[in-house]
């Protein structure tokens, strides 16, 4: 094995030959199986010229942390960690009696990046020393952590929300908030059928109940028992409560037409008026009848901002 140096990152002189001997010493100690956060790892760091550095477990465990945190959602996963006791050494080989002192002496590397190497045994060929990268190290442990936490991927979209169809995603509040399952619509008769529009403000109110408090008026429609020979039907929704029109462009009825949904001008909710509380008066206000049209109803749809 090529010198590793003295101290952190040294020449190697003769006077430390032990460091010619890192791989053997570290098959000689024994394994630790649950390390600590005061334990350390000698790794090489290659964004300092590949020095021989110290990395301790809780430097380790804060790099992973930060790493994970953008694939995983937290789940409020806590985790016990046990003292053990010191390495065995053997007096046979006294070389081996300073590999902790080799570890500790080389400077302490505090975040990993992708290309630095660690060195360790392979298992399953034989204890073989090899050098093994940091990436290395997440791709292996993402593939573990995977079979034990819920990852972003896992959270449905809103489209998926809407459908409901798939079986193996979860979801999430915000998302929730943006489907139609976040929504609470409502249905006011403003003329009963077989009754003529006609125009002018507050022709049905609308007190906002609690289950809709703090939410925003998210769409609204209009429709009709018998539709306009000429003329389109022309809505406005006024909160009389916060003295503001709701709509920058009114609900409007095309000729010959029961409902809104298809409209040629699309009504346009005012987003600096959108608000609606517990307790609100909601106002309906026709400013167009056209001609012919009876029966008036408006739906109203409010969500999570």
């Amino acid at each position: 094995m090529a010198k590793a140096g003295g101290g952190a990152g040294g020449s190697g002189a003769d006077t430390d030959a032990i460091h010619d001997n890192v791989a053997a010493e570290i098959s000689a100690v024994t394994e630790k199986t649950n390390p600590v956060d005061a334990d350390v790892a000698l790794i090489e760091d290659s964004a300092a010229s590949n020095a021989k550095k110290r990395l301790s477990w809780s430097n380790i465990k804060a790099t992973l942390k930060t790493y994970f945190d953008t694939l995983y959602s937290a789940l409020g996963h806590t985790h016990t960690e046990s003292d053990i006791s010191d390495l065995d050494h053997d007096d046979t080989d006294a070389i081996h009696d300073n590999v902790a002192a080799e570890i500790s002496a080389v400077t302490e590397k505090t975040t990993p990046v992708d290309a630095d190497v660690a060195l360790i045994e392979d298992s399953a060929a034989s204890n073989a020393k090899k050098r093994l990268s940091w990436s290395n190290i997440k791709a292996t442990l993402k593939t573990y952590f995977d079979t034990l936490y819920m990852g972003i991927s896992n959270f449905a979209s809103t489209a998926e929300i809407n459908t409901g169809t798939d079986t193996t995603k979860a979801i999430n509040a915000d998302k929730l908030a943006a489907s139609i399952h976040g929504r609470k619509s409502v249905i006011i008769e403003v003329f009963a059928a077989g009754t003529s529009l006609a125009t002018g403000d507050g022709k049905a109110y609308f007190p906002v109940p609690k289950d809709m408090d703090g939410m925003n008026l998210v769409d609204c429609y209009a429709g009709l028992k018998t539709p306009s020979s000429s003329g389109l039907p022309s809505i406005q929704i006024h909160n009389l409560t916060g003295t503001v029109d709701m709509l920058s462009t009114n609900i409007t009825i095309d000729a010959n037409e029961l409902h809104s949904k298809d409209a040629t001008t699309a009504k346009v909710i005012d987003t600096a008026h959108d608000d609606i509380a517990h307790g609100d008066l909601l106002r309906i206000d026709v400013d167009v009848a056209g001609t012919g049209a009876d029966g008036l109803w408006i739906e109203l749809i409010a969500g999570v901002p």
